[in-house]
């Protein structure tokens, strides 16, 4: 399997939660089987729980969203 990695990056909140939900299409149509572990590293306020809003909430999550650092 070859490995590919792109940075993308985002100036605000809307565009953090955008990469969020582009990466909830991009699983939805590739057809991703479940379950998936994503990790996602980063600094206290790096925006970790805003993409992971923008990915739930595209994916029918209507629900307020914690911070994934404070779950583990």
């Amino acid at each position: 399997m070859r490995e590919s990695i792109r940075r993308l990056t985002a100036s605000d909140a809307d565009q953090t939660r955008a990469l969020g939900a582009r990466l909830a299409d991009a699983l939805t149509a590739a057809n991703v089987p479940g379950p998936l572990l994503i990790g996602l590293s980063g600094t206290l306020g790096a925006g970790k729980t805003t993409f992971v809003a923008g990915l739930l909430r595209r994916l029918g999550h209507e629900e307020s969203v914690r911070s994934p650092t404070y779950t583990l």
